[in-house]
């Protein structure tokens, strides 16, 4: 412990006379707030003609107008020794930060593309297509270009995994940007061949296209931006890597622990069940462990 906390539990100690909000006594420490430079912080954060002011600009406006001489940081420790909230309402109301969900796999596809660029400012396109319910990459391709035959391709390619690997081959919908790459005769075809429903996010339903644009973000941020892209070798390597990780290693918090191919299949349920019991196991281990050590001084 360090002499400064030491003597400041002494002085909490102590009987203060002085009728004060903020403890220790202002005797002990003379550069601490007065009671009236307290109330004004109080009154200025409850003004609702200041709610719109963050406390750092709050505390630079009293000292413009002369008013408050008082750091930021103390603004803070009032704010949090007195606990006070902002007490107005909310009028517009929030938005919905939840996206489309599917109840089973097939349900809803998102497909979308990405663009890295090289160190030598050469173009990546990255186009993938991502089921609902699973987060599992049905299919994906890297290319130097993109159009409406490669979209085509990529969606074949879902099509077939799908009836490969999951017994849920109902209707399905396809969430799409409005890009000419994904709205062309090539995609018409083959969308009316499997019997495709086709949604333009933000046009035709009201969510966005967030989660596959969500799985390209961490593409890059978790895996891509730390690796060394100097060709387009390389970078259909890595994002090959990343999505047979993504798809069939990497356990996935929204499913307790399942793999978002786990998850595709929906055969997995023994395994969870099993590492749920492991975990209450390893829980009575601890416990039995520490128990068992020896401490003199920490005898219960």
């Amino acid at each position: 412990m360090s002499l400064a906390r030491f003597r400041y539990w002494c002085q909490l100690d102590k009987k203060c006379e002085l009728k004060t909000d903020l403890k220790p006594c202002p005797k002990t420490i003379p550069s601490r707030l007065t009671n009236s430079e307290v109330e004004k912080i109080k009154s200025y954060i409850l003004d609702e003609q200041f709610f719109h002011f963050s406390i750092t600009s709050l505390s630079l406006y009293t000292k413009k107008i002369g008013d408050v001489f008082v750091s930021p940081s103390s603004w803070f420790r009032v704010v949090r020794e007195f606990k006070l909230r902002k007490t107005q309402k909310r009028i517009y109301p929030k938005k919905n930060l939840i996206g489309i969900r599917a109840t089973h796999p097939n349900q809803y596809w998102h497909l979308d593309m990405s663009i890295i660029r090289l160190l030598d400012g050469t173009k990546i396109y990255i186009q993938s297509i991502i089921d609902n319910y699973s987060r599992l990459i049905l299919s994906h391709h890297t290319s130097l270009n993109y159009g409406g035959l490669k979209t085509k391709n990529l969606i074949e390619s879902a099509v077939l995994f799908s009836q490969e690997n999951s017994a849920q081959n109902n209707s399905t919908q396809l969430l799409v940007d409005s890009g000419v790459e994904n709205l062309n005769s090539n995609v018409d075809q083959v969308l009316s061949k499997h019997q495709i429903e086709r949604k333009i996010a933000q046009i035709d339903i009201r969510q966005s296209n967030s989660m596959i644009k969500a799985f390209f973000r961490s593409l890059k941020n978790n895996y891509l931006y730390y690796q060394k892209l100097e060709s387009f070798e390389s970078v259909k390597k890595h994002v090959d890597k990343y999505i047979k990780d993504h798809n069939e290693l990497i356990p996935h918090t929204a499913f307790k622990g399942e793999t978002p191919l786990e998850k595709y299949s929906m055969n997995n349920a023994e395994q969870i069940e099993e590492m749920s019991k492991n975990n209450s196991l390893a829980l009575l281990n601890r416990i039995q462990t520490n128990l068992a050590s020896s401490c003199r001084h920490c005898a219960p």
